[in-house]
């Protein structure tokens, strides 16, 4: 069997005498002082008319030393009371660059203290702003999108039935059936795979929105499901 030493520690590695295999153990990102966090929250009900492309959602990192490394960004969605005009809608994923001034409007849902910690020794969350809209949409701050979504969530709605859910994974009716009751699973707009996979990584004043494009008429309600960590930038991740 053969032995690695480590340059720094000198301890020693194992490898397998048959496989002549490392032993690994898999472990979270090490965020030193930072942390880890993840928030799952609600918007109020979606007024009916709302415009091609809106943003609804919205995170921002402004801090210049540290870097935020998104994991998962979730979404769930339902039809609220009003019904849509029979079409397709679109919730997609933007990142912004040039972010120096937030978004406004809506919510603000960014956490103080112990808040939305995975662990309480770790550092209160250094994120610079997270909000989501609450009936309408946000108002753009000052950024730069990219050309193209980095995902999108499509589909279509028919007119006439209400209460149902048109985002999400799990059990559902579908529109017009007689129990409208339902349970959905959060439906990724982006999720790392594997464990070596990158996360996207945002830098002093970049970020990412949500924008939403649904048909005319309906009322409707959304959910996000967020979570990141908070890392140096000399991390690995620069």
């Amino acid at each position: 069997m053969a032995v690695i030493e480590g340059g720094a520690s000198a301890a020693l590695t194992d490898v397998g005498a048959n496989t002549k295999a490392a032993r690994i153990e898999i472990r979270p990102t090490d965020v030193g002082s930072l942390g880890s966090y993840s928030m799952a929250t609600l918007s109020g009900t979606m007024a009916a008319g709302l415009g091609a492309g809106s943003t609804i959602y919205s995170i921002r990192w402004g801090d210049a030393t540290r870097a935020m490394l998104l994991r998962r960004l979730s979404m769930v969605a339902r039809n609220a009371g009003t019904a849509f005009a029979a079409g397709v809608f679109n919730f997609e994923l933007v990142v912004a660059r040039s972010f120096t001034a937030s978004d406004t409007g809506g919510t603000n849902l960014t956490p103080t203290g112990n808040s939305q910690k995975r662990r309480t020794s770790f550092g209160t969350t250094l994120i610079t702003d997270i909000r989501t809209s609450s009936t309408a949409t946000l108002t753009a701050g000052t950024r730069t999108l990219d050309v193209q979504t980095h995902n999108l969530i499509r589909g279509m709605v028919p007119a006439t039935a209400v209460n149902y859910p048109f985002v999400g994974k799990g059990v559902g009716n579908l529109p017009g059936a007689s129990i409208n009751a339902f349970s959905l699973d959060w439906q990724d707009l982006f999720s790392t795979d594997v464990s070596n996979e990158w996360p996207l990584v945002f830098v002093q004043n970049e970020g990412c929105i949500i924008r939403a494009t649904v048909p005319a008429t309906g009322t409707w309600e959304f959910g996000v499901l967020v979570e990141w960590s908070e890392v140096p930038t000399t991390a690995g991740f620069n």
